[in-house]
């Protein structure tokens, strides 16, 4: 040390002034970053605590409602191929529609094993009902390995099944049955799996995207994936609510994402909105409320709109998202 340094009285001041400035200038900075799009920290946390809360189980509800309305349309087809009652096929009409629902709450987040096993061209294709009238009339699958293999994806799935149990009980003893049947029976087979891909495979699926293996997926990457399929879910939702012809059929599946992504965003407080700045959040939140209350396909797709360019512009901009190209619908 110079015989001529500071005293330790003038050093230790100039420290504390150093360290004020040094605050002052990096704490707006500090601050407004993390208001905008969180820490490392936090993004790691929120995502792990949307993983657990969120998107793992909706998957085991998707597949819990599969199973139910397996049993449902088993019961609705007895073996002894009698004529079910009015009853009986209303229940399972039910429990299709209950199933379809807990499915299309995936659309959004739909990522890992479901792209992975491209399950949505065995669960959630959309329906040709001329088609699936013109494989009933010649010769309709039976088993869940037809179906998987030599079934084309307009013709298998929620919306054929719920097209072959909308007709008169007494149609249903035979090929309408085994038809059903086997419908049933590979989406019950496929989501069953996908569960298993998340809690079961070691690693896990919801231990890499919660970040507990040793592979596992960045917090990052998680948002990435979920706010670009939340964006693809609502552009196609938004071609639906456009056309007459299918506007009155889109109106609860579109609420259902709208549902998944207000979850996403929020999760008590603790979703990625928390990782926006107040005013993203509000706003957002807001956008989701009003969309999810409409009541007419006009007024829906006016508000899915609003929420789609938010999320595709301020939302992508304060949680730092690369935007890109997510398909979100399975095999022709």
């Amino acid at each position: 040390m110079s015989l001529h340094s500071p005293t330790p009285r003038l050093l230790g001041a100039l420290g504390i002034i150093a360290i004020l400035v040094a605050a002052g200038c990096s704490g707006d900075d500090a601050t407004s970053e993390q208001s905008d799009s969180g820490s490392s920290g936090d993004r790691a946390a929120v995502v792990t605590g949307l993983v657990d809360d969120v998107v793992g189980p909706a998957h085991r509800t998707a597949a819990a409602a599969a199973t139910t309305a397996r049993t449902a349309v088993h019961d609705a087809c007895p073996a002894s191929g009698a004529p079910p009652s009015a009853e009986v096929v209303q229940a399972a009409r039910a429990a299709a529609a209950a199933g379809n629902e807990a499915w299309e709450v995936l659309d959004p987040i739909d990522a890992g094993p479901i792209m992975e096993r491209r399950t949505g061209s065995l669960v959630g294709y959309k329906v040709d009902p001329s088609a699936v009238d013109q494989v009933l009339a010649t010769a309709p699958p039976s088993d869940v390995e037809t179906v998987t293999e030599r079934t084309a994806s307009p013709r298998r799935g929620y919306g054929a099944l719920m097209h072959l149990l909308s007709t008169d009980p007494a149609t249903f003893p035979g090929p309408r049955c085994a038809y059903a049947t086997a419908v049933v029976d590979t989406i019950d087979g496929a989501l069953a799996m996908v569960v298993d891909d998340w809690y079961e495979a070691s690693p896990s699926y919801v231990d890499r995207a919660a970040g507990r293996a040793e592979d596992a997926i960045s917090a990052q990457d998680n948002i990435d994936s979920w706010v670009n399929m939340s964006l693809s879910t609502l552009e196609s939702d938004l071609k639906l609510l456009a056309d007459p012809e299918s506007q009155a059929a889109a109106m609860d599946p579109t609420r259902q994402h709208l549902l998944t992504i207000q979850n996403l965003w929020d999760d008590d407080g603790a979703g990625l909105g928390s990782l926006a700045s107040d005013e993203v959040e509000a706003k957002l939140s807001a956008e989701l409320e009003t969309a999810i209350a409409a009541t007419d396909p006009a007024a829906l797709s006016t508000a899915v709109e609003a929420v789609r360019s938010t999320l595709g512009t301020e939302v992508v901009s304060a949680l730092d998202v690369t935007v890109g190209f997510s398909e979100n619908d399975g095999d022709s």
